[in-house]
């Protein structure tokens, strides 16, 4: 009996392969969207943990200082008079390489090849494949070690010179050996580092006398006494504390994307739904033969889960492969947003990672064998003369209609208390959206019902008796079009709010640029991240630019990062005139003088996606590591600023050069004296600027456009998602009507049969799925 049930499974999907290509088709699309996010994702953040793995080695604890770095004098101090080793110095920064072809980061690691045994076995075999041997690599000469990897991607080899930049100052690098990484575990993964000679790495990034770090093989119990030893200011952290805080910033990006993709998925488990229930309408009275002649309810439900089984099989198979095509553009896009908003990471690689595959195959069957669970069900539990009864459906439906209205709304409800209850928990926001999904599709059938009592008359007044059988039709057919109309709904509701939310977004993005970007130039030198901007310029750049004729007012800022009690923390050290300061969007501040607090006292103002993040409140103490050693600062004011997710504290400059050790400059704002030319005056900036450095120089109008271009460029995701999402509605649609008129294709005939013309005929269906349009 089963091989018969077999048998008739199969011919059924074969007299209806659109019907069977459609579902498998929009399955499909759900698993490819889901996988190929997972994917692009987890490629970024491997590229950056390999990247990370390499540059940290075997270290366990971490000695560094703020922004100035560590001073030299401590790593001789530790290695000469307390003999600490292994310990190992190590300068590291970021530089761009430019030629006509290629443009690409590179993680420059200036390292002490005598020191590195202990840490990073790849140096050992770097250092053995230098041109020249040690000597020449160590002469100060800017020579570089890169992999073989890289070499082969860039067309370079030994003897060849490197094109590089480092905060607009450009300089060469002369290859002077290639490493093999045939041997290492993960190659790729110095797929961006190009190793130094600490000193050719000191020259380039302008620390003569300072390290970016000290790396150090301890034990656990000895890092405290380790730390007593230490000048203030200067920390001793675990290895892996930077690269975890690094990574935990984009949690919530990830997180976003993710949820996005998974509502594909959800349209799609609509197809198989669709499909299975019309399979089961189809052969209803088959399926009544066979319950008359003693098939068990127990094999009908085995035979129709089995068939939405090998659908989803099917759908899973071909929405991998998708996947991963999709995936290699997706990184693209992905890598470019973490870099645009986070840190800088290269991803050279595209890691097909088995969890990323085993997510899709069990979400693509998963999703199909519980779309299918209840037409299964209701062909099992039918009577057999129920089964041989068509109508039997839609008295069904109309009898349960109150219920499953009533399911609706407590789905609903469900829903809106997990948005209540949610909190901080994104995690939560998200697992509200399916009870609010599943619930308001249970009250489309109520719907429809109520928006037809409403339009009929007014159809039939239009299009006379066509537009009543097309209303009628929409009714009597309650079971199909409420799918199908669920599916389209759900795909119009998630392209209205996507669209709602980003154009809120981008409205509030720009109000505040127009609100707080007053001066008429910006300065500051090329970045490698769009959303920060710690690069620096020649500190007297300031002052020379106010002995201009045509300026009026400039204002200054620092910004730096560092590893504090809330991650990941940026700090901007600001210089500005009391004009700048109103132009600050102040959202609370217990201050009567705000103005006063900040510049005179030893307060900060923190932006309020910080307080939002941390749950900062007025007169909290922030307590953050200074060069002078861990300092508490009172929060006067939590302002709007839509720079950066992970929020800013923002204080006075005064207060930041009597904390930190710094006197560098990020960037410059320029208020010229009424009438002058912007342009002009950037001609003449740029001519008392330092010739050996590139300096970008923005009006307040490009600033605001090229903003926007970075706000847009982090949203396609969320626009790519969305019209993925619409792709496969739209295949659902498609799917039901094509379901729907093979299902009435008797009903039409009998109305061909009673005088109904080709074209009324075609009226009528035209109208009626415009009117479904309509409804969803």
């Amino acid at each position: 009996m089963t091989q018969i049930l077999n048998r008739s499974g199969y011919r059924y999907f074969a007299k209806h392969p659109w019907q069977v290509f459609l579902s498998i088709l929009g399955i499909a699309l759900g698993v490819a969207i889901v996988v190929s996010i997972d994917l692009a994702g987890s490629s970024s953040t491997r590229a950056f943990e390999m990247s990370m793995e390499s540059v940290t080695g075997k270290a366990t604890h971490q000695i560094s200082g703020g922004p100035s770095g560590v001073p030299d004098s401590i790593f001789k101090f530790l290695r000469t008079e307390k003999n600490i080793r292994p310990s190992a110095p190590v300068v590291e920064n970021y530089v761009m390489y430019e030629n006509p072809v290629t443009q690409r980061t590179f993680r420059v690691l200036g390292i002490d090849a005598f020191c590195e045994d202990d840490f990073r076995d790849y140096i050992r075999d770097a250092t053995n494949e230098l041109s020249g041997g040690l000597g020449k690599f160590m002469s100060g000469e800017n020579l570089g070690v890169i992999s073989s990897l890289t070499a082969s991607s860039l067309g370079v080899s030994i003897g060849d010179s490197m094109p590089l930049s480092f905060d607009g100052k450009s300089f060469s690098v002369i290859i002077n050996g290639i490493l093999d990484v045939s041997k290492l575990n993960n190659p790729s993964s110095l797929n961006d580092i190009l190793i130094l000679d600490i000193s050719s790495a000191k020259n380039i990034f302008g620390m003569p006398e300072t390290l970016t770090r000290i790396d150090l093989i301890l034990p656990e119990n000895e890092s405290k006494a380790l730390a007593d030893l230490l000048p203030p200011g200067i920390n001793v952290n675990p290895a892996e504390l930077r690269s975890s805080a690094t990574t935990e910033m984009v949690r919530a990006f990830d997180l976003n994307i993710t949820a996005m993709s998974f509502l594909a998925l959800i349209v799609g488990m609509f197809l198989v739904y669709n499909t299975i229930t019309f399979s089961v309408v189809q052969r209803r009275r088959l399926i009544g033969l066979y319950r008359t002649i003693g098939v068990t309810k127990k094999e009908i439900f085995t035979i129709i889960l089995k068939e939405s089984f090998i659908l989803g099989i099917a759908g899973t198979i071909l929405g991998l492969t998708g996947g991963i095509l999709l995936g290699m553009e997706m990184v693209k896009v992905v890598s470019r947003s973490i870099n645009d908003l986070y840190f800088v990471v290269g991803v050279t690689d595209f890691d097909i990672t088995p969890s990323s595959l085993l997510k899709g195959l069990m979400l693509g069957i998963g999703a199909s064998i519980l779309a299918s669970f209840k037409p299964a069900r209701e062909a099992a539990e039918s009577p057999a003369g129920n089964v041989l009864r068509r109508s039997d459906i839609e008295t069904g439906l109309r009898k349960k209609i109150i219920k499953i209205s009533i399911s609706g709304i407590l789905l609903i409800a469900v829903g809106l208390i997990l948005f209540t209850v949610s909190g901080r928990s994104i995690l939560l926001s998200y697992g509200g959206i399916l009870p609010l999904i599943l619930g308001y599709s249970l009250l489309v059938p109520l719907i429809i019902i109520i928006v037809l009592k409403v339009i009929t008359p007014a159809v039939k007044i239009v299009f006379g008796v066509t537009g009543k059988i097309a209303c009628g039709g929409i009714l009597s057919n309650l079971s199909r079009t409420g799918v199908a109309i669920a599916a389209l709904s759900l795909a119009v509701a998630a392209s209205v709010g996507v669209g709602t939310m980003v154009t809120s977004f981008r409205t509030t993005v720009v109000s505040w640029l127009e609100t707080t970007l007053e001066a008429d130039l910006y300065i500051s030198a090329p970045s490698l991240i769009s959303r920060s901007n710690t690069s620096v310029m020649e500190k007297e750049l300031p002052g020379k630019i106010r002995q201009l004729e045509n300026v009026s007012t400039v204002n200054h800022y620092r910004e730096i990062q560092i590893l504090s009690d809330y991650g990941m923390t940026t700090i901007l050290g600001s210089k500005y005139d009391e004009q700048k300061f109103n132009t600050f969007l102040i959202k609370e501040s217990n201050s009567d003088n705000l103005w006063e607090d900040i510049t005179q006292n030893e307060m900060v103002m923190v932006t309020e996606p910080f307080a939002y993040r941390h749950n900062i409140q007025l007169g909290s103490s922030l307590k953050l590591p200074t060069d002078k050693g861990d300092r508490e600062f009172e929060v006067a004011a939590i302002y709007y600023d839509y720079a950066s997710d992970i929020g800013i504290i923002n204080l006075w400059d005064d207060l930041y050069r009597k904390y930190w050790n710094d006197d560098a400059i990020s960037g410059i704002a320029v208020f010229t004296k009424p009438g002058v030319d912007p342009e002009k005056l950037s001609d003449e900036i740029r001519m008392i600027s330092d010739p050996s450095q590139e300096i970008l120089i923005r009006s307040n109008k490009y600033l605001r456009e090229s903003s926007i271009e970075v706000f847009d460029r982090t949203f396609l995701i969320a626009y790519v998602l969305q019209l993925l999402a619409v792709a496969v509605a739209f295949i659902g649609i498609l799917s039901s009507l094509m379901a729907l008129q093979l299902e009435r294709a008797r009903e039409y005939g009998v109305l061909r049969a009673l005088g109904l013309t080709p074209s009324q005929l075609w009226k009528m269906v035209t109208l009626q799925t415009g009117l479904m349009g309509l409804i969803a």
